[in-house]
């Protein structure tokens, strides 16, 4: 369980291809040079993992096109932005909200905490 943000692309006849992403990830010094695979139970490729800081996984979805992230912080989702800028892509959960430059500053600018700490005395 988890709640999944995806890059892709708007149109759905332009789909984010495998070697996009490979492409991707191997022009980007901040993913390691592994990648993991797994097929389904019939042999069948069903994604493909990078590491970003060598121990964040992100994941080519292949039957959907898209590279997916469960429950990504704010770095997460700044990187996820970052990336799909390159890839002509876009950010977005799966009630259909954008994450987008815009959204990274308006969080960035959020006060922190609705409640001030108490003072100690």
């Amino acid at each position: 369980m988890g709640y999944e943000v995806c890059i892709r692309r708007i149109e759905e006849t332009d789909n984010l291809t495998l070697d996009e992403w490979k492409e991707y990830v191997f022009s980007d010094p901040e993913f390691s040079d592994v990648i993991d695979s797994e097929n389904d139970r019939f042999g069948n490729l069903f994604y493909v993992t990078a590491y970003w800081k060598k121990d964040t996984p992100f994941h080519y979805d292949v039957e959907y096109n898209q590279v997916s992230f469960k429950n990504p912080d704010y770095r997460v989702l700044e990187k996820m932005v970052q990336i799909a800028s390159s890839l002509d892509a876009i950010v977005i959960g799966e009630e259909g909200e954008i994450y987008d430059s815009e959204y990274l500053i308006e969080e960035k600018n959020k006060p922190k905490s609705a409640n001030p700490p108490e003072k100690q005395e």
